[in-house]
């Protein structure tokens, strides 16, 4: 019966956030661009808005059990300023909730297709930045206290034994000097939004999410800087490939089902 409750809160989170999606990349997007002038102030006041809108996402789907998380050192990602931030992408949820707790001084990089979609304008507008972009041209939008989000599986996780990393976000920490923030996703039901936006069944058990921020990465503590840069990108890359794959792995027994199943 409970399970029966939870698909049905699945599809009233789901229509709420596919109209909150809308609105925000359509009428508020317009009424903002009209009213705002100012490129910067017009980047703060979307980026503000998406943020709120997703942590009332996040606090319906708990209150509904839709899905639960588990926060481990978020705090430290608001005080944090001028870092490259890397996470796994295991569902369809993993921006929603990361988003929902970022500051507003941070960029995302998303996937090129959706440039491509509605949410287009809202997306040039918040300063968002296309992952099939040069690593170079990134450096002229972010300023120096900008954070950027960079998901370097490049998709969503397809073999949770094996992460398998593209280079993009070692490139830009070595080539702009920014130390990692390594964030580890962890959900207990591992085929949850994993490949498909929207199923109204829900799973047997409330997903649980625990989402815990590591210990910053300076590259110039691990590897030889007098080597070549594509040395360096090479190295550092396996190093975080290596240890996403142990943390994760080490993850898999600590995220217990929801109580209430």
């Amino acid at each position: 019966m409970f399970r029966l409750y939870r698909s049905i809160a699945t599809v009233f989170v789901f229509l709420m956030f596919s109209v909150g999606a809308v609105t925000l990349g359509t009428v508020v997007n317009l009424i903002i661009e009209l009213i705002v002038r100012n490129k910067d102030k017009k980047q703060q006041i979307l980026r503000y808005l998406v943020k709120k809108s997703f942590q009332f996402i996040v606090r319906i789907c708990s209150i509904f059990s839709v899905f639960k998380v588990k926060f481990r050192n978020i705090d430290l990602l608001e005080q944090k300023h001028g870092y490259v931030i890397i996470s796994n992408h295991p569902t369809l949820a993993d921006y929603l909730i990361l988003y929902s707790r970022l500051n507003n001084s941070t960029t995302v990089m998303v996937a090129d297709k959706l440039n491509r979609t509605f949410m287009r304008k809202i997306i040039c507008n918040m300063g968002y930045v296309s992952n099939n972009i040069d690593a170079e041209k990134i450096t002229t939008i972010l300023s120096d206290s900008d954070n950027i989000l960079i998901f370097p599986e490049g998709t969503r996780t397809r073999n949770s034994k094996y992460l398998k990393f593209h280079r993009g976000a070692v490139n830009f920490s070595i080539r702009n000097q920014m130390p990692i923030i390594p964030i580890f996703i962890k959900c207990s039901e591992p085929t949850f939004l994993s490949d498909k936006f929207f199923n109204w069944k829900a799973p047997e058990t409330t997903p649980v999410f625990s989402i815990s921020v590591g210990n910053v990465i300076d590259y110039r503590n691990l590897i030889n800087t007098n080597e070549p840069t594509s040395i360096q990108i090479r190295k550092l890359n396996n190093y975080l490939e290596k240890l996403y794959n142990r943390e994760i792995q080490s993850a898999e027994e600590t995220v217990p089902p929801s109580k209430h199943d």
